[in-house]
């Protein structure tokens, strides 16, 4: 399929519909110009004759940001801090020098990400709303660029659909609940989210253009986004299932004459290659701390996890026929269309299904698939939904035929469709602005400690990773004796602190009457101590709780907190 389709009277290009190109001189208007641009591109692809930017090629990208810092910057500071978000308030409000110095013990998958939040902490502060702010402003340039994505692979269509289908993705996008749930989530995944767009989106310059300045740039946010999240790279298998699908198409029939195996591909290799070699020190690291993924287990069923996650990519389990439907119909009709080009089948398709299916792929046997670590995917849902939605509208101008008065009624069933997708999505966006929504509120347990802890009582954490629940707002907590730690967080230049062993804790434990316990609400305390990550420290501490009564409970999402008393 060439870049300029059906140019008829009365018949416009459908998507799946064979293209008929008419010859024109190099350079004219609507041309394949030297990046292979056809019709409206982006600014940078006219470099002959260079015009001001149009309309579109500034509204698609503006628009949907515009959305995105709306739906993810509205009431961003509501939603409770919870657990993951606690470890980048404790971290990130450490000096850089702390922070770097922590990176070696923990959690150095989050490293960059701390820093930039550092950024913000000394700048803005530390409230919710600030800490989720570099998440917020992410997902609004992730908005631009799935918008630009789409328009790019839409350009065989002609520029108005092309514009469309771009300003239609990056809508799309920035209304998925998903999308907002994570740009207001103070960890990385936002800004992971955005560097695979990045990264998508200067492959695809690259594939056009050939300079070397566009593969470099590729294997940068390549290099970024594995530094910010190590299973971002993943998003290389997809590229290299798109690459391999379009090497073998006929020189002149894509964007770039004469792609082949010796061109893009190769290129892309070596970029690939660069980006994820910068980011082995990290990885070398993160594999030493493998331990931090000891919460997850290989016994949920592959089916299970997939079903979960189309739940979460639609926004609530009665819209996963119609989003999934029209993506589906998006991908299908470009694929019918050109199956060995550059389109929302062959780019936002494998970008969708790779990365999820390698990390559950290994997960049966390594657990290390969970949803927020495929985020980065959701950008090419909304790029097919899109590509769907734009070819309904295309269908119906093709059966009442360009030139009529009816004609311009032939978006109107895409337009429809736009508006009852929007419109159906308010629910499931409303829902993960909820407080409940989150695992669990640190502040409200904060508050619990608050109206019944005692002086003298102590607190055991079971395990030690559940102390995290005291840092974020710790005034309350600075009332409970913490027996067991033997070094600070900060001094240990760790993130949870370290403990004594069952010797020194049964020396401390001295004219106790009361002890609270902080544990898992999803895991009984039974089941901890019969798991492999339980110490001897966890089952001294258990030994001497067993003595007391227990007096209250309270449950808070995936928190529970125990008081045990003498009497």
């Amino acid at each position: 399929m060439t870049g300029v389709e059906a140019d008829r009277p009365g018949q416009p290009p459908l998507v799946g519909a064979p293209a008929t190109a008419r010859p024109r001189p190099r350079g004219a208007a609507g041309a394949r110009g030297p990046e292979g641009a056809g019709g409206t591109g982006d600014p940078g692809d006219r470099r002959n004759g260079r015009t001001r930017p149009s309309w579109a090629d500034l509204a698609v990208p503006a628009l949907p940001a515009a959305l995105g810092l709306i739906t993810g910057g509205y009431h961003a500071g509501v939603p409770p801090l919870w657990r993951d978000e606690a470890a980048t308030k404790a971290i990130a409000g450490r000096s850089v020098g702390q922070i770097l110095a922590t990176m070696p013990h923990d959690d150095v998958v989050h490293g960059a990400y701390y820093l930039i939040v550092h950024v913000v902490i000394r700048h803005v502060g530390s409230s919710n709303g600030a800490l989720r702010l570099p998440s917020v402003l992410a997902m609004a340039v992730a908005c631009a660029f799935t918008a630009l994505i789409a328009r790019r692979l839409s350009r065989p269509a002609g520029p108005l659909a092309a514009a469309g289908t771009g300003l239609t993705a990056g809508l799309v996008f920035a209304l998925l609940p998903a999308t907002i749930r994570y740009a207001q989530e103070a960890r990385s995944y936002a800004i992971v989210t955005m560097l695979a767009t990045v990264a998508t989106y200067l492959l695809l310059r690259a594939a056009d253009d050939g300079r070397p300045r566009w593969w470099a740039g590729y294997g940068a946010a390549v290099f970024l986004a594995g530094v910010f999240n190590i299973f971002s790279l993943t998003l290389l298998a997809a590229h290299a299932l798109t690459l391999l699908v379009i090497a073998g198409r006929r020189p002149g029939g894509g964007l770039r004459p004469g792609l082949g195996w010796t061109g893009p591909p190769l290129r892309w290799l070596a970029a690939a290659a660069a980006g994820t070699a910068l980011t082995l020190p990290v990885v070398i690291l993160a594999y030493r701390q493998r331990d931090a993924l000891s919460w997850m287990s290989s016994s949920e069923p592959v089916r299970r996890d997939v079903i979960a996650l189309t739940h979460l990519w639609a926004g609530s389990p009665g819209l996963v026929w119609l989003v999934f439907g029209l993506a589906a119909l998006g991908a299908v009709a470009s694929l019918i269309a050109g199956r060995r080009d550059l389109s929302p089948g062959t780019v936002a398709l494998p970008w969708l299904v790779a990365p999820p299916a390698v990390l559950l792929a290994v997960s049966t046997t390594h657990p290390v698939y969970d949803q927020r670590y495929v985020e980065f995917c959701l950008p090419a849902l909304a790029i097919c939904v899109a590509s769907g939605i734009t070819w309904l509208a295309r269908l119906a101008a093709a059966r009442l035929g360009q030139g009529t008065a009816l004609s311009r009624l032939a978006a109107l069933p895409a337009v429809v469709v736009a508006v009852a997708l929007a419109i159906a999505l308010q629910p499931a966006e409303s829902v993960v602005r909820q407080p409940g929504y989150r695992p669990d509120d640190l502040e409200s347990e904060s508050a619990i400690i608050a109206a019944n802890a005692k002086p003298g009582d102590i607190v055991f954490y079971l395990p030690v990773n559940d102390r995290i629940v005291s840092m974020p707002f710790p005034g309350p907590w600075r009332k409970l004796r913490d027996i067991a730690l033997a070094t600070s967080p900060v001094s240990s230049n760790t993130l949870y602190g370290t403990d004594v062993g069952p010797a020194e804790l049964l020396k401390r434990f001295t004219h106790v009457t009361r002890v609270w316990v902080i544990s898992s609400a999803d895991v009984t305390e039974a089941a901890f101590l019969a798991s492999p990550q339980a110490t001897p420290l966890d089952h001294e501490e258990a030994r001497l709780i067993a003595a007391m009564r227990k007096r209250r409970r309270w449950r808070d999402g995936d928190t529970e907190l125990t008081l045990y008393a003498t009497r």
